[in-house]
């Protein structure tokens, strides 16, 4: 459960590099759905195999391409997500990890409106505010086959995402934030 009560609202991000599987149920769910009452999304990460598997990736966005225009003003932006995960057995039938990371770096500007009027000349010098994201996300899981068909996992998770932007404040009142989300998870089935 990466639930966050008090906000409503997931405590880590997955991606989408790590998820093994995903179920959505709508209102009526299961009994691991305790806090939530309109619905749940439900994912299993990845886990190693007896064969070595992984995947490696790279996607890159700019606003040359036309999708980041505001008010007819062409705001600069370019994302570069990357990264990669691999898989496979340590001890054959037995133990075996699974593990990797995905990066976002982001550079964007955003447009600098809704000032008060008295400062459109300062707007039309400097049209942008700068606003650049980053976010690393990294994952290692073990599983272990033990006798008596007893399976036993840990998982270790590690999040960090920064932003700078002007969050619907005043378009030159910069916000900066950081968030720094490490998880350590285990099971015995």
């Amino acid at each position: 459960d990466i639930t966050d009560e008090t906000v409503g609202t997931t405590i880590f991000n997955v991606p989408t590099g790590a998820v093994g599987e995903v179920q959505l149920n709508r209102s009526t769910q299961d009994v691991s759905g305790e806090v939530t009452s309109g619905g749940q999304v439900l994912e299993t990460t990845r886990a190693g195999t007896n064969k070595f598997h992984g995947n490696a990736f790279y996607n890159f966005q700019d606003h040359r391409a036309g999708f980041a225009e505001f008010n007819g003003i062409d705001a600069p932006f370019q994302r570069n997500q990357y990264g990669g995960y691999i898989g496979g057995p340590i001890w054959k039938d037995k133990l075996f990890f699974f593990g990797g990371g995905e990066r976002i770096q982001q550079k964007e500007d955003d447009v600098a409106s809704g000032a008060n009027p008295i400062f459109s000349a300062i707007e039309q010098q400097y049209p942008f505010t700068p606003a650049p994201f980053h976010d690393t996300y990294s994952t290692a899981r073990l599983d272990y086959s033990a006798p008596h068909d007893i399976h036993i996992f840990a998982r270790a998770t590690y999040s960090v995402n920064s932003d700078d932007s002007t969050f619907g404040l005043g378009p030159y009142q910069i916000y900066t934030n950081r968030d720094n989300v490490p998880a350590l998870v285990g099971g015995v089935d």
